[in-house]
């Protein structure tokens, strides 16, 4: 009997070693309550997405077609749009009149199409740009940007959630 006594006072002192000592959760009195959450970063409040289609090559250049779509998150006021091409590359057609400003509602979507051509192959970095000015008075800059290529094969590697991954190279190849 007396050995059965000594086996529960250390179990008993081992459960009291698992309780943590140090600062305890806060209780809610009342009714149930869900604790505040961690805050999330926000987001820019207009989306751009570029995205070519059509891309057609040969020795002697090419054309594509630029796809935008542009989204609201929120009241747009002023939205300027610039579109910024190399000089080798020619936008056919009209994007929006240089200077003109536009205003969107909450969720209202924009899309433009415009026709590229090119007298040569190689490598064009197309950037849109964009300001505006939300009705708070708040101003914002964005831009986005997409590599037409024509004639040329794109680097090796990927592209992940935006970013352009490949493979690394050791340091003693480097200095070769």
């Amino acid at each position: 009997m007396r050995g059965a006594s000594v086996v529960t006072l250390i179990c008993s002192a081992a459960l009291c070693t698992l309780v943590p000592l140090g600062p305890r959760q806060p209780t809610i009195a009342g009714p149930a309550t869900s604790l505040p959450h961690g805050t999330i970063e926000p987001t820019l409040p207009l989306t751009l997405n570029l995205s070519l289609s059509a891309v057609e090559g040969g020795p002697r250049g090419g054309a594509a077609v630029l796809d935008v779509v542009v989204e609201a998150g929120a009241e747009i006021q002023d939205l300027a749009l610039s579109l910024k091409l190399p000089d080798a590359l020619r936008r056919d057609g009209l994007f929006l009149p240089q200077g003109a400003s536009i205003s969107m509602r909450h969720g209202e979507r924009k899309q433009f199409t415009v026709p590229l051509s090119t007298l040569r192959t190689g490598e064009f970095p197309i950037r849109l740009e964009a300001s505006y000015r939300l009705g708070d008075g708040r101003s914002f800059e964005a831009g986005q940007g997409v590599t037409l290529r024509i004639g040329t094969s794109p680097p090796e590697g990927q592209l992940h959630a935006g970013a352009y991954e490949c493979m690394a190279v050791p340091l003693d190849e480097l200095q070769k």
